[in-house]
């Protein structure tokens, strides 16, 4: 499921996936229950129903056992009776290589390792010297000041849903803007969405935040933002962590969807956000 029109052929809703299910954009006029692949999504667990057992795109694994039970007793000897931490996609041999790396290419892979050995002979090889990699540049020239830190295990951050990049907040952002998708944005300084005149999308700032559980002790880079004030006043806590996507995939951090905030005030007019863009700095 793409994409729904009405009776006139008239496209009124229009999904985006990653390759595992996530919705990566989601533009509704009307309310459908049906998503990836043409199955039933359910808003509250963030799951897909698949009549026998429910399907998780985050992790890309049932959350259920298979119903068929086969001739044996023992459902799982194929992934080494581990079927939360192996997988076996061939059916030849249990695997437990990161799901985000097997979702590349080999090309993508080695651009992948390549990139972050660059990365690392150029001496950004911190969580701090790798948030501030992103800045200096482009619509973000200001460099902000960040300290490393470790996010322990059972720490919650918020981050933008969807298509998050690394960059979250916290609870007590959250608290002092009153959950005002404008108000949070501009104060962690991150510029609205302009998109392409022959996108269907609405511009303005993202309309939900995702809370993300670190299920083990993650390294991270905390500071507040300063640097970028043609995007608002900064002033939040901002928080950031490398790699982000992939410790997603591992399960090292956990997203809650039940729990998902949604945001009011993020619509913002084409005009109006150009006017924002006009503000940055010219090289």
């Amino acid at each position: 499921m793409v994409g729904l029109t009405d009776a006139s052929g008239s496209l009124i809703n229009k999904y985006q996936y990653d390759a595992f299910g996530n919705t990566v954009e989601a533009v509704e006029k009307v309310q459908n229950r049906f998503r990836y692949a043409g199955e039933q999504y359910d808003q509250v667990t963030g799951q897909y129903y698949l009549r026998a057992r429910f399907y998780n795109p985050v992790v890309g694994r049932f959350t259920q056992e298979d119903t068929y039970r086969g001739d044996g007793l023992n459902l799982y000897s194929y992934v080494q009776n581990n079927p939360v931490n192996y997988y076996d996609p061939s059916g030849y041999c249990a695997d437990k290589s990161n799901p985000f790396d097997r979702s590349m290419t080999r090309e993508q892979y080695k651009a992948k390792k390549s990139y972050e050995r660059l990365l690392k002979r150029h001496g950004i090889d911190s969580p701090t010297k790798r948030a501030q990699f992103w800045q200096g540049k482009d619509n973000y020239p200001g460099i902000d000041n960040y300290k490393d830190i470790t996010l322990k295990r059972g720490k919650i951050i918020y981050a933008g849903d969807p298509r998050p990049t690394g960059y979250g907040t916290t609870e007590s952002a959250l608290r002092r803007t009153g959950n005002d998708s404008q108000k949070i944005f501009e104060g962690l300084q991150v510029g609205p969405w302009d998109p392409p005149e022959d996108f269907i999308h609405l511009s303005g700032y993202k309309q939900t935040l995702m809370p993300y559980e670190m299920v083990e002790d993650i390294p991270a880079a905390f500071g507040i933002t300063k640097a970028n004030p043609h995007f608002g006043d900064g002033g939040l806590p901002q928080v950031y962590i490398a790699n982000f996507n992939e410790l997603v995939a591992s399960g090292k951090i956990r997203p809650i969807p039940a729990k998902k905030i949604p945001l009011k005030n993020w619509y913002m007019k084409p005009e109006d956000v150009k006017k924002v863009y006009s503000k940055v700095p010219k090289p």
